[in-house]
């Protein structure tokens, strides 16, 4: 029976029974409590003993619904060497090998978008005389083939960071490690374990990049996978190291650009508790205030707000305007440029503001020391070409650009439970949201609209629904900035348990508590649905859920949101996800002009005041009755207001008769 065992599990091992010595009863606590980060210790022969402090009960959180588990196991593994009892061809063979499956188990994918090279360049006067006997359409079909050459480029290797202690390989600083771990970091996310390897390092060692090149890097991950902490981990360790040669002057080194200001808040919030302790300031830029660089000087009588902070987080117009008022002496010598949201920053919407930005910092900059990145959930080819044509302009020292895709692009997150409801009508919608309220309602929730009006119209409608009143709110862009930061602090304690919003909560924000996203109106595009999606599941929680409630009109426009539930439905291995075959294949295509309108103004049929697609579920009798009483009480008020003014224009001629000065008889005047 041994043998046969032996045989079917190759990777036990079996003692001899005369070699047998039975086992030592050892007393397992039935609440095991996570033991404390212990040294581990791991040895080759001829080689020296490394210490790498993890913690062995920590489960890191799981986005693409693998299951995996990363502790003291993956950090075990990703310090282990090869035997190299071989050449060291096969040495390295077996470490790329290594590398390769640590990649592909985390989903990481690097490519080389464009580098710089050291391979000889041809000569351009026989360039120049190839060219000109070449036609036009020879010379488009060579772009196209070598377009499509990049784009099949292979990936590269560059081994990820498997357990937060090894950060301090890179010499980050140990207040900033300490402020990781106090604020819950246990394991890095697959994002942080593929982007700080890269941004990290001063100078990275990459296959097709020459030596001392600068590395940019653009990085699509889904959303609330962490990309926060993995850009600005590796922004302040890099400032702190320029404190060091520069003396410590005040003055902008780096900045953050982001699409609204809930998000820039946001994320001042969060590089505050990353710095802390560390002698570095970051601030909120907001409007009137006055960027200040390390190099700039400010004249004694210039009395407007100074920004001298490290590091500036802002929206693309108030930093663009500020930047233009105080000159050519503003924003030099910046060390970082972080892009967040970045396929929206260069959208039709920001894109003027964000490249005349851009453009700026990069030509004010030292020679070689601006490093940029860009992170988002979706990355459109086109917006992906203008990125790497951008970062490639720079006239000295041109940088490599390198892309970081994390699971499958331009996917939602597979642990996330979604569906597509058929309403019918925009009726029936509200009777399903009333019917949500009274069946499965699991607060806090976040219901996004199409509009501002049909926003607030939602809100008049349902905002006595709930039994405990107060409970529902409203957020979009016309709300005063007070209102708005009053709402969200409200929506993160619990107080409000529905929020009714636009698109301007869909990107970046980290709302951990929510469960559930309802989509009562249909997204304007595939990526704002992947973002809307991403408001819950953050962090790898499960338990997300995302509703979609469509009618008759939104079906032209419905087929691209159901293949990415149906994608990331495969992705988790989970089937169909609530979107079978035989409908994605009976729904219409959409054409690139209907997906052109869809992103400028929405369903049009929800834009107008048509009674048929009015929030409410009041019949037309009831409507209008209430329209003639409202006429009622309009007009009778518009009467008052002019039967006061005709008096008054016949008071004007003098005072009546019994009067002084135009008081009534024995109206108190006061004590002379």
């Amino acid at each position: 029976m041994t043998d046969v065992f032996r045989l079917l599990t190759r990777s036990a091992t079996f003692s001899r029974p005369a070699q047998s010595k039975p086992a030592a009863s050892k007393s397992v606590p039935s609440n095991p409590v996570p033991s404390k980060p212990t040294p581990v210790v791991l040895s080759a022969k001829g080689a020296k003993k490394r210490k790498i402090a993890v913690d062995a009960d920590v489960a890191v959180p799981d986005f693409f619904g693998q299951g995996q588990k990363r502790g003291a196991e993956a950090t075990a593994s990703a310090g282990k060497r090869v035997k190299r009892d071989g050449s060291d061809d096969e040495a390295a063979e077996s470490d790329a090998k290594e590398v390769w499956r640590r990649l592909r188990a985390n989903k990481l994918k690097f490519t080389v978008l464009s580098a710089s090279t050291d391979e000889p360049k041809e000569d351009e006067n026989a360039g120049d005389k190839k060219k000109k006997k070449k036609s036009k359409a020879k010379e488009e079909e060579e772009e196209k083939a070598q377009a499509k050459k990049k784009a099949k480029k292979t990936g590269i290797l560059i081994p990820p960071m498997m357990a937060f202690p090894e950060l301090r390989n890179y010499n980050l600083s140990r207040r900033v490690y300490a402020n990781v771990l106090a604020q819950g970091y246990a394991s890095p996310t697959e994002v942080q374990m593929g982007a700080l390897p890269v941004l990290m390092k001063s100078d990275l060692e990459v296959e097709g990049v020459s030596k001392g090149t600068p590395v940019d890097l653009l990085v699509c991950a889904p959303t609330g996978s962490g990309k926060t902490l993995a850009y600005v981990l590796p922004l302040v360790n890099r400032l702190l190291r320029a404190r060091k040669e520069d003396g410590g002057k005040k003055g902008i080194k780096a900045v953050i650009l982001a699409p609204t200001k809930e998000l820039v808040g946001q994320i001042a919030n969060e590089v505050k508790k990353l710095i802390e302790g560390t002698g570095i300031k970051v601030s909120q830029f907001k409007k009137g205030h006055r960027p200040v660089s390390a190099e700039d000087t400010v004249p004694e009588d210039d009395k407007t707000p100074c920004v001298k902070s490290d590091i500036v987080v802002s929206t693309p117009l108030v930093l663009k305007h500020a930047i233009e008022s105080a000159g050519e002496s503003s924003m030099t010598g910046l060390m970082g440029l972080v892009l967040d949201e970045a396929d929206v920053l260069l959208d039709e919407l920001f894109l003027e503001q964000t490249m005349s930005i851009w453009k700026t910092i990069r030509d004010r900059s030292k020679n070689g020391c601006l490093r940029t990145s860009l992170w988002s959930a979706t990355m459109p080819s086109t917006t992906e070409n203008l990125m790497t044509k951008t970062l490639l302009e720079s006239p000295t020292n041109p940088p490599a650009v390198l892309r970081l895709v994390v699971g499958i692009k331009d996917t939602s997150l597979p642990s996330i439970s979604q569906s597509i409801v058929y309403a019918a009508t925009e009726a029936g919608k509200l009777l399903a949201l009333r019917n949500l309220f009274t069946t499965s309602l699991r607060p806090p929730l976040l219901i996004f609209m199409q509009s501002i009006p049909r926003a607030q119209a939602l809100y008049n409608e349902i905002q006595y629904d709930l039994p405990t009143p107060g409970r529902i709110a409203v957020l979009h862009s016309e709300l005063t900035d007070t209102v708005r930061s009053e709402t969200m602090t409200r929506f993160r304690l619990g107080e409000i348990w529905i929020l009714i919003t636009t698109d301007i909560l869909s990107r970046g924000m980290d709302f951990r508590g929510v469960k559930l996203v309802i989509n009562y109106d249909l997204p304007t595009s595939v990526a704002s649905y992947i973002h809307r999606v991403g408001r819950t599941g953050r962090a790898g929680s499960e338990g997300g859920s995302a509703i979609t409630y469509c009618t008759k009109e939104d079906i032209p426009y419905i087929k691209g949101i159901a293949n990415v539930i149906r994608a990331s439905a495969k992705g988790s291995g989970g089937g169909e996800g609530g979107v079978q075959k035989w409908l994605l294949d009976s729904l219409p295509k959409t054409s690139k002009n209907d997906k052109k309108k869809l992103k400028l103004h929405g369903v049009e049929v929800r834009q107008g005041k048509d009674a048929k697609h009015r929030i409410s579920t009041k019949s037309g009798f009831q409507r209008k009755m209430e329209d003639r009483k409202r006429g009622a009480l309009e007009g009778s008020r518009r009467r008052k207001l002019a039967e006061a003014s005709e008096s008054e224009d016949e008071g004007d001629g003098g005072a009546p008769l019994g009067n002084e000065g135009g008081k009534e008889v024995g109206e108190f005047t006061g004590f002379d």
